[in-house]
């Protein structure tokens, strides 16, 4: 399944009461400015990469399965194929401002070149510190040090890939513990791939017999990434450093909530404060059991939807005042699989940055914040997008007909009007990039796919 859109594909979103219409790419591709382009092909290629960790070496690049190294280099080629930019690499991005200025990485992203300009495009399908986003860097880098990948990298990463991967399924190969110790001895020639090397040697330890020969690589691990937690005192610094930098955020953050403005940027910043500060407290990460496996939520993009088929179905305040929400759950449940679920109140801010999360699920988020006042039930189902629209259409129609256009008090003693674009009591999602978007409705500071992405014609099903 060939996920990537060709130009022609490329529709721009003019109905300013769609989910994802503050996206940007509401004209033409060929009228947006060079940067704008950047981001709806950055946008269409984060969606299509199923987010992985520690991907298979052979096909990451075909299947689109894998990270940061994986998604780079399918937007490399994409920007090819349309004949965008000039000078286009896949490079190691190095140092952060609030980095150690001698820590280590695998972090990539692709560079562009246009009309004198430089572009860094982070495609990385995880959700983190600028993952997502184009930056002209022209005169203000974002990374210390940007080192292009070459073929003798690649060959060294591929058997770096192949170690790592093949002892995460238990098929290590223990016939070619000599070869691949060789392979990373050689590859401490090259600095740069340090953090890479040392994380395959961290596999090799495992596998060899001699405790003197596995204490040396051990500690050769240390040097290698003089940041990782081995290296306790450093590691501390590196902390410091980093939540530095989020009270930062935090500041400018509280702002943008005092003034209500630039959304995009206050749901930026949270997602900033929260992804970093799970890299040093795993108790930041949230995990949701999907079909008897541990995911971690941010991990839940459209990509993971579609292989999956899940959509999310919503059981709003509005069917609760009229006590039809049970009728509803249990058709829903009936007739499809029941993956994972919970409960949220979509009027009150989150407990993690206290941003407003209807303000983030809908270009018109704002307006719909009082009817979803109370408990909303958010389901995530195996079930056909289509089944689920024709079932929610259904009970809309049949549920509570006299309702409409009427004006009842509402659960804060004041009126509302009951109606058919807000308080109509079950929602549903039309495709992946919806329901990626619409699942973490509750957990914002966790998404990868946001409304202001261009969601992939590709996974969109045309009505």
């Amino acid at each position: 399944m060939n996920l990537i859109p060709k130009k022609d594909e490329l529709i721009p979103i003019t109905n300013d009461k769609s989910t994802f219409y503050d996206c940007g790419f509401n004209t033409e591709f060929d009228d947006l400015d060079f940067k704008m382009k950047l981001q709806v092909l950055c946008d269409i290629v984060r969606q299509s990469i199923y987010p992985n960790p520690i991907p298979n070496p052979k096909n990451d690049i075909e299947t689109m399965n894998g990270n940061c190294y994986t998604s780079s280099f399918v937007m490399k080629n994409y920007l090819e194929d349309l004949n965008i930019g000039s000078n286009v690499r896949v490079v190691f991005a190095r140092c952060r401002k609030f980095d150690p200025e001698d820590i280590t990485t695998i972090h990539m992203v692709v560079l562009v070149e246009n009309n004198n300009k430089l572009y860094q495009v982070d495609t990385s399908p995880y959700a983190g510190y600028k993952m997502g986003s184009v930056e002209d860097i022209t005169n203000n880098q974002i990374y210390e040090e940007y080192t292009e990948v070459t073929d003798e990298m690649i060959y060294y990463i591929t058997v770096f890939k192949e170690i790592i991967y093949q002892d995460s399924i238990n098929d290590f190969d223990i016939k070619k513990l000599s070869y691949y110790l060789k392979v990373c001895r050689e590859a401490l020639e090259i600095k740069i791939l340090n953090a890479y090397n040392a994380n395959a040697l961290k596999v090799l330890i495992k596998h060899m017999d001699n405790k003197h020969d596995r204490d040396e690589l051990m500690k050769l691990v240390g040097k290698l990434k003089p940041y990782s937690k081995l290296n306790k005192d450093n590691h501390l610094k590196h902390k410091k450093m980093v939540y530095e930098e989020i009270e930062k955020w935090k500041d400018e953050l509280e702002e943008l909530k005092r003034d209500d403005s630039n959304y995009k940027r206050q749901l930026e910043l949270a997602i900033n404060i929260i992804q970093e500060k799970k890299m040093f407290d795993p108790s930041y990460e949230d995990w949701v059991n999907i079909n008897g496996v541990l995911v971690r939520r941010s991990f839940m993009n459209p990509r993971f939807m579609l292989d999956n088929n899940l959509n999310q179905i919503m059981i709003k305040p509005s069917a609760k005042y009229i006590n039809v929400d049970k009728i509803i759950r249990e058709g829903f449940v009936n007739s499809s699989k029941l993956v994972a679920e919970y409960e949220t109140d979509l009027s009150k801010p989150t407990e993690l940055t206290g941003i407003k999360p209807m303000i983030f699920s809908h270009t018109l988020g704002e307006e719909y914040i009082r009817s979803m006042m109370g408990t909303t039930d958010v389901l995530l189902l195996g079930i056909d997008a289509d089944k689920a629209y024709e079932m929610k259409k259904s009970y809309r129609e049949t549920l509570c007909p006299e309702m409409w256009y009427k004006e009842v008090p509402w659960i804060d003693g004041e009126p509302i009007l009951w109606h058919p674009f807000v308080t109509n009591l079950v929602h549903s999602t039309d495709n992946p990039s919806e329901a990626a978007l619409h699942f973490q409705i509750g957990y914002p500071e966790h998404q990868s796919m946001t409304r202001f992405m261009y969601p992939n014609p590709r996974l969109v099903k045309k009505k």
